[in-house]
């Protein structure tokens, strides 16, 4: 499976595929950011311009042709954004697909690890990504935003991180078989 084309086939009842998104595709991404982010700053084509053009990547997810979910990747904060899917397809592992697609393009890269922030009045999203192998960090990082009366609003989001690279082992013997190494040489001394 490529990053650039993944099937969908185990996604119950739907046959779609992931993609990089093209220009075709941002009036939907548009649509569909807007719609699951309203508490977010609008986005529109200008918005979706300027991420690519500081090498963002944006995948989207396709049944019958038609933009169902996307998912930003940007390189410069190693984290994925504004992950989303139409609300009648949720629950089909489009979702997830869409996040494997762009672990596996960040691992290409030799990330050591992939952030996300979920908004803290979304608690079931948290759950949702430990679920994907997502860590809580410790951190809370405020948001400032404009609601629709156009006050600021300042929100916290709970910052995830998951490990896409392992760590290499320290020279202090940590590695994962020293410590069965170690066992299987007292038993020879035991014997000997």
């Amino acid at each position: 499976m490529s990053a650039q084309e993944s099937r969908l086939s185990d996604a119950p009842c739907q046959e779609g595929s992931i993609r990089v998104a093209v220009d075709a595709d941002f009036d939907a991404i548009t649509s569909l950011i807007n719609t699951s982010f309203p508490r977010d700053k609008t986005i529109d084509k200008g918005t979706i311009a300027s991420w690519i053009a500081s090498n963002n990547i944006l995948f989207v997810a396709t049944v019958s042709d038609k933009v169902v979910g996307c998912v930003r990747l940007d390189p410069s904060r190693q984290g994925l954004f504004h992950l989303t899917v139409v609300p009648e397809l949720r629950h089909r592992r489009i979702g997830s697909h869409l996040v494997r697609t762009v672990e596996r393009v960040a691992r290409r890269a030799r990330w050591p690890v992939m952030f996300l922030g979920v908004d803290e009045s979304e608690p079931g999203l948290t759950e949702y990504y430990t679920k994907l192998g997502y860590s809580l960090m410790k951190e809370l990082r405020p948001i400032v935003t404009d609601d629709a009366d156009s006050a600021e609003t300042v929100r916290n989001l709970i910052m995830m991180q998951k490990q896409l690279i392992p760590a290499a082992p320290s020279s202090s013997g940590s590695h994962p078989h020293a410590a069965a190494r170690k066992r299987k040489k007292r038993q020879r001394k035991r014997k000997g």
